[in-house]
């Protein structure tokens, strides 16, 4: 078990906390480490304690950084996305605002008080036609390929999100 001041010291923020990804990292780095949540606010704290759960809509900037601000954490797991698929492709302009345009802000809040940044994606960007493995070499589906090049390049390098990661990620490792 992690003492009490090595776990306090580290702290995690959790995106989509009450989502059924982020409701499991929460319950389980709750053991390890300080963890906070934040969602948007029609939802309840789920597994997080209430007095470490903010209640934000991640498409607001100033919101998401007001919340980075007021957390201060070492890393965050972006967990919050939208993942209905049929959704997204029916309002792919909503689709933008919450997985490309919520990403872009997180990942402008993690590089404004310099915390690593974990970001998930989904497995819904093939279309399944390969019959090995995906490789980080393949390109992805028409349409997802679509959403990169219309996001232009929210994580792509010498954006300030992108930076953030690839510095967060190099520090951490070296």
């Amino acid at each position: 078990m992690v003492a009490e001041t090595e776990k306090a010291a580290r702290k995690i923020l959790v995106t989509g906390s009450n989502g059924m990804l982020g409701f499991d990292l929460c319950r389980e780095l709750e053991r390890r480490c300080a963890v906070w949540g934040i969602d948007l606010p029609r939802r309840s704290p789920g597994s997080i304690r209430r007095d470490r759960f903010l209640e934000k809509d991640l498409t607001d900037k100033a919101a998401t950084l007001e919340a980075f601000s007021r957390i201060r954490p070492d890393v965050v797991i972006h967990a919050a996305a939208w993942t209905d698929v049929d959704g997204c492709e029916s309002d792919p302009d909503k689709a933008f605002r919450i997985n490309a345009e919520a990403t872009g802000n997180v990942a402008a809040g993690c590089r404004s008080v310099n915390a690593v940044l974990v970001y998930l994606s989904t497995d819904y960007v093939f279309d399944g036609s390969k019959e090995a493995p995906y490789t980080t070499a393949i390109r992805s589906s028409k349409e997802k390929l679509r959403y990169e090049i219309r996001s232009g390049g929210i994580l792509s390098p010498g954006r300030a999100g992108c930076s953030a990661l690839t510095e967060g990620i190099s520090s951490t490792l070296s």
